[in-house]
């Protein structure tokens, strides 16, 4: 579904399961926003049950580094050797606020892998869910987390739905507060 017109800044407020609400805003609108369950993007070095990795970084304490991964990818850049890993507890690679992958730490020796460390918990990829911000296709913005995930969009300076638009002195001179927060004070008032 599409959200905002040409040139209104769009503020996303999204939620995932029982989590604190957070706030996305985009300067690029018109905007669209997809919801669905998150896909794990893993490669062949993939093992739900986890294992330790140990390397030697120039970003390390020690020039080492080690970590109980459930996955991990090698690349260069530059002729730099580089590594990025997926975390325990985590279904995809670490991604930058515009989608694309996150850069790592860089590697100065072989990898040495233990497979009798694993991670305290197993992931369970199904309660995974994901939210986009996309404009004229392109991802502006991707998170995941626990599902559900809702989301509510303000355009402008305007108040998202089931929101009142309130004066006050703060910046920028107004407030959204919810009509539930509206409807609990008045409760609290009888």
């Amino acid at each position: 579904m599409s959200y905002c017109n040409l040139g209104d800044k769009a503020t996303i407020t999204y939620q995932f399961a029982k989590e604190q609400p957070i706030t996305y805003e985009s300067n690029i609108s018109p905007i669209d926003i997809t919801t669905d369950k998150a896909s794990p993007s893993t490669t062949g070095n993939y093992n739900s049950q986890g294992y330790q990795i140990t390397f030697n970084s120039p970003q390390g304490a020690y020039a080492q580094i080690q970590f109980t991964v459930i996955d991990y990818q090698l690349y260069t850049i530059g002729g730099n050797n580089f590594i990025r890993w997926i975390p325990c507890g985590s279904v995809s690679f670490p991604k930058n606020p515009d989608g694309s992958l996150a850069g790592g730490a860089t590697i100065t020796s072989p990898l040495v892998i233990d497979t009798s460390v694993h991670c305290p918990t197993v992931a369970i990829d199904d309660n995974k869910c994901e939210i986009k911000v996309l404009n004229s296709g392109k991802i502006l913005f991707s998170a995941q987390g626990n599902c559900p995930v809702t989301f509510n969009v303000a355009c402008g300076d305007e108040c998202p739905n089931g929101y009142c638009k309130i004066d006050c002195e703060t910046y920028p001179g107004y407030c959204c507060i919810s009509e539930a927060e509206i409807q609990g004070f008045i409760n609290r008032l009888k």
